[in-house]
């Protein structure tokens, strides 16, 4: 077995050891605690500058224990933002069009229960439309310096990459949401691996 593969193997490894054990720490967490800390992170999103002066914004739609972002779909919808909400299938993660808010309360669930749009209505897709000004990153992990730790499928990844081959002004800007429980000092990371432009959790400087 060369170097490596052997290498490979154990950052493997430990990335599954990892969201275990965060996995755990997050079902340890109260929906009272994750609702607190969500509000936080949400209301620091909703004044960045970042958010402001996005047009077209992707934001994935949270499951239990993960950071809601139920406000800022709505805000996004309420403010004229054209927002765009993730559809996954099989290894292929696509960010199709939100019409208005009784679009978003109305999307059907799919089998993990998380909110998505049906393939096959003929939505606009981001990619082929414009490109994104600014992404909202879930995760399982991450650093204060932008590296995160998936759920190990890499839609996320190789979303971000297609989004920087696109032919846009200027590049989309990428912001992870987190509890303060899952922010790390260090992380095991691939070759693959996309870092994160900013992550913002409670405890993080407020954003200006």
């Amino acid at each position: 077995m060369s170097e490596s593969v052997e290498k490979m193997n154990a950052i493997k490894a430990a990335k599954s050891a990892l969201r275990k054990s965060m996995t755990s720490t997050k079902n340890n967490m109260s929906l009272a605690e994750c609702k607190q800390q969500s509000d936080i992170v949400q209301q620091k999103i909703l004044k960045m500058r970042e958010w402001s002066e996005a047009r077209r914004i992707s934001i994935y739609l949270s499951m239990d224990k993960e950071v809601s972002t139920n406000a800022l779909a709505e805000a996004a919808l309420q403010d004229g933002k054209e927002c765009f909400v993730p559809i996954c299938t099989a290894n292929h993660m696509r960010m199709l069009k939100v019409r208005d808010l009784q679009d978003l309360q109305t999307l059907p669930k799919n089998s993990w229960g998380i909110k998505e749009p049906k393939p096959t209505e003929g939505r606009d897709d981001a990619l082929h439309t414009g490109g994104l000004d600014l992404v909202i990153v879930p995760g399982v992990a991450f650093t204060e310096r932008g590296e995160r730790l998936g759920h190990g499928k890499g839609y996320y990844d190789r979303f971000l990459e297609a989004l920087k081959e696109l032919p846009c002004k200027s590049p989309a800007k990428t912001v992870a949401l987190a509890f303060n429980q899952q922010i790390v000092k260090s992380l095991p990371i691939s070759q693959h691996d996309v870092k994160i432009h900013q992550v913002v959790f409670p405890l993080s400087v407020q954003a200006k």
